[in-house]
């Protein structure tokens, strides 16, 4: 027998569906060795170094990103040590997001711009 070495895989579901799969699993044979809570966060893709940007914000915060990856979506999916403190990271840079929008928006109507 070659040797083998064990394989992780990283799904982000609902507990519904989770729920709902249980039983395929097992006879699958796939054992679920942990369940973790992960942080999405939704990036500006007209912005060049959103990504660099929002991971030093994690690290500057403490928090170590074990698993990251993008949903279907378009969605970033973080699965991280410190779930507290990347979850206030990630609202705060929603927020500042938000509001450069805002501001963005509330300049091209001062400027004329209708698009």
């Amino acid at each position: 027998m070659p040797n083998c070495r064990p394989s992780y895989l990283y799904v982000k579901t609902s507990e519904q569906f989770a729920a709902s799969c249980a039983g395929e699993r097992e006879r699958a044979g796939i054992r679920v060795l942990e369940e973790r809570d992960v942080v999405i966060q939704r990036l500006n893709q007209d912005e060049p170094g959103q990504l660099g940007k929002l991971t030093r914000r994690m690290a500057e915060a403490g928090v170590n990103i074990e698993v990251l990856y993008s949903d279907h979506e378009h969605r970033l999916i973080l699965v991280v040590d410190k779930i507290e403190e990347a979850r206030a990271v990630a609202e705060a840079w929603t927020e500042e997001r938000e509001a450069r929008r805002t501001a963005s928006t509330n300049n091209d109507a001062q400027n004329g711009d209708t698009q």
